[in-house]
């Protein structure tokens, strides 16, 4: 190839070194070599020899380079001096991968507000609801409950705030009054009160609040052998469900919401049981698949699911449960006396099963979120029929991973939360006229 040509006049020249003159001085004498330096000479003409070698040139020093002293030198170096090559080139990978792996998790850390969170907006409603107000920044992983004027919530409005039960106020969006909690309670509201169970106890118990001013009424504690926590909460009729779970029992319990005191108690081997009807005596139990009642004329529906939640509402016990073939949960209304199916309804139910959860009864109305195709959809359903009576569209699509949307009413004001956006939004309810 032409790029490998040498021209003849670049060809090194080899000179024949000159013999020194002889300046006329006197030559020294030749003295006889002693034992050291004739050791030293034949290491000198080994030396000389070897330069000959063009290989030997590859690791000669460069002219003018600088050698560097012990204490100078590179990471690098000491690591090729003590280890070698082979060992030096895996730990610098190392440490890069591992100083690559710290900058990825703070840069995602850092955008994860922005790039996660979604901002809902109403995109429709239904004449029948009214949008109220947005507040922003609501932090809370179980449900909420409200009345006329405020929203009772187990969490805060500040990220790095620790949990508590707080009165919001639905106009201000401030916090009127706030007591200590567990971030796993959740609040009912009724007859002016706010019932909280406490399943940090041994015992298990359930605390009533005044509603305006979160000044404690009464508490409740349930002595049971082996300790005990609190299963299953809800108001029913004028008094509070509560079903209590033991290492070997489950235990019921209906209350009185103005005292405390026990109404009706059961203890049953199931661990199901729901509901307690006095005159006549029946007991309503929620088993997997199946919601049925102990009495002289009890019966028996089959649901097409498990995780079933029953909700006492007036002579209906609305069921919601996860079919057997789906992500989400359906609804089932059935009769409180003779167990006939009033409706279902296989939407998309969103939220988590808990009892005061993403169906709120107040009245004749329920309301519930199911998924919808580019948003989530708040349904107001007659309790009796299942007919649909007004909607609320919201924008941004629903996470089916998430437990945290919830919906809750007084009949006249109903809240809902988003909990991937933090936002609560409140509507007013206007009703069917």
């Amino acid at each position: 190839m032409a790029g490998d040509e040498q021209h003849p006049n670049l060809q090194p020249q080899h000179v024949q070194p000159e013999e020194p003159e002889n300046s006329g001085q006197p030559t020294r004498p030749v003295l006889p070599l002693t034992e050291e330096q004739a050791d030293v000479n034949e290491a000198v003409e080994s030396a000389a020899a070897v330069s000959d070698d063009p290989a030997s040139f590859q690791n000669a020093p460069v002219p003018g380079e600088v050698a560097h002293e012990p204490g100078g030198q590179t990471l690098a170096e000491m690591l090729q001096i003590r280890f070698g090559w082979g060992a030096a080139v895996p730990l610098l990978l190392f440490v890069l991968l591992v100083a690559a792996a710290v900058w990825l998790y703070f840069s995602l850390a850092f955008s994860w507000e922005t790039a996660v969170i979604p901002q809902r907006q109403i995109l429709q409603f239904s004449t029948n609801f009214q949008p109220v107000i947005l507040h922003k920044g609501v932090y809370t992983n179980t449900p909420l409950a409200v009345d006329e004027n405020a929203a009772y919530i187990v969490g805060s409005i500040d990220p790095d705030s620790r949990p508590d039960l707080i009165r919001l106020n639905l106009e201000t969006g401030e916090v009127t009054w706030r007591v200590p909690a567990e971030d796993d309670q959740f609040p009912l509201v009724a007859s002016g009160k706010v019932f909280i169970e406490d399943n940090h106890s041994t015992t298990g118990a359930v605390r009533a609040l005044s509603a305006l001013t979160g000044r404690e009424i009464w508490t409740r504690s349930f002595r049971l052998l082996g300790g005990s926590h609190v299963d299953y909460f809800s108001v029913v009729d004028n008094g509070l469900s509560v079903r209590l779970k033991d290492n070997v029992f489950g235990s019921y319990y209906l209350i009185d919401q103005e005292t405390g005191r026990t109404i009706q108690q059961k203890r049953s081997e199931t661990e199901f049981v729901f509901l307690i009807d006095r005159n006549p005596l029946r007991v309503y139990e929620a088993l997997p698949g199946v919601v049925r009642v102990s009495s002289r004329e009890g019966w028996q529906v089959e649901v097409p699911g498990d995780n079933l939640v029953p909700q006492v509402a007036g002579d209906v016990i609305l069921v919601q449960y996860t079919p057997f073939d789906s992500q989400t949960d359906a609804l089932m209304a059935l009769d409180r006396e003779t167990g006939n199916v009033l409706w279902q309804r296989m939407e998309p139910v969103l939220g988590n099963t808990a009892v005061s959860g993403n169906t709120a009864v107040s009245g004749a109305t329920l309301f519930t979120l199911i998924d919808v195709r580019g948003g989530v959809q708040l349904l107001a359903l007659d309790l009796h029929s299942g007919e649909l009576l007004g909607t609320v569209l919201f924008s941004e699509d629903a996470d089916l991973n998430r437990t945290d949307y919830f919906v809750a009413t007084d009949g006249k004001v109903t809240a809902v939360y988003f909990g991937d956006s933090r936002e609560l939004f409140i509507l007013n309810w206007l009703g069917t006229q």
